[in-house]
């Protein structure tokens, strides 16, 4: 199946989700430090054609994030400091231990974001559950197509970029020692699952997170399935039928500094 395939299904099981997307950023790190994770993302298609076998998709996925630059800027008319992050996402097979992404398999991000943002709470100091990146602009590019602004005030990673989001119910589970850049150190683990649903649609996201202040951004690893179920809107809640079934497991593999931004914008 082609690889711009494989992200309709993604996209169609981000229909019935609230976007929950602060796991991946909790802090920022030095200017110009870039941090890579590498890992598997998979989706088992399940056929509703008794006479056809379910389809089970294996992709390589390397997702990096990098802080490129800083500036004074306006946000909710007060000037701030800002950041500039580059998140550069990639799927596709992997060959010769890189990835060879497929069509609309590797997408980039910028975007100018309040250093306040990442505060390294789960909620902000209002209680609000903090499930988007704000941003003061961003644009996007997909493979070599030209580079779009972004229309919103805020950026959801997931489940563009990750399938790491954040259910309002992750909590720490406990200590777990850590590798980082060769380096041990301490980490926690947070667990979490969350249910979204629709008159036609669910989508049972479950959650395991390694965070380390150590971590440039915060996250270490992770692994998260989503299952998605459909009905028709007239059937009972009864009635809901596996569709798909996803999942992606990343780990920090390199941490470097540097780091300069490859996305020219405006």
């Amino acid at each position: 199946m082609p690889f711009r395939l494989l992200a309709l299904f993604l996209t169609a099981a981000a229909v019935a989700s609230t976007a929950d997307a602060a796991g991946l950023l909790w802090k920022f790190p030095e200017d110009g430090t870039s941090a890579t994770y590498r890992g598997e993302y998979k989706q088992l298609v399940r056929r509703t054609d008794a006479t056809q076998q379910d389809v089970t998709l294996s992709w390589a996925r390397t997702l990096t994030v990098r802080v490129v630059g800083t500036e004074q800027a306006e946000y909710m008319g007060k000037p701030v400091a800002a950041r500039w992050l580059e998140i550069e996402q990639a799927t596709g097979e992997l060959i010769g231990g890189a990835v060879q992404a497929g069509p609309g398999g590797r997408t980039i991000v910028k975007l100018l974001v309040p250093e306040s943002a990442l505060s390294g709470a789960t909620t902000d100091e209002d209680g609000v559950p903090q499930s988007f990146i704000p941003i003061i602009k961003g644009w996007r590019q997909i493979d070599d197509r030209p580079v779009e602004e972004l229309p919103a005030k805020a950026y959801d990673p997931s489940p563009e970029m990750t399938l790491l989001g954040f259910p309002n119910d992750l909590q720490p589970s406990g200590e777990t020692p850590v590798q980082i850049a060769g380096q041990n150190a301490d980490g926690t683990t947070w667990k979490g699952e969350r249910t979204t649903e629709s008159k036609w649609k669910r989508a049972v996201t479950k959650t395991e997170l390694t965070r380390s202040d150590a971590a440039p951004f915060g996250s270490v690893g992770w692994t998260v399935e989503v299952e998605t179920f459909e009905k028709q809107s007239t059937q009972g809640r009864g009635e809901f039928e596996t569709v798909t079934d996803a999942s992606e497991t990343m780990q920090l593999v390199e941490v470097t500094d540097g780091a300069t931004a490859l996305l020219a914008v405006p």
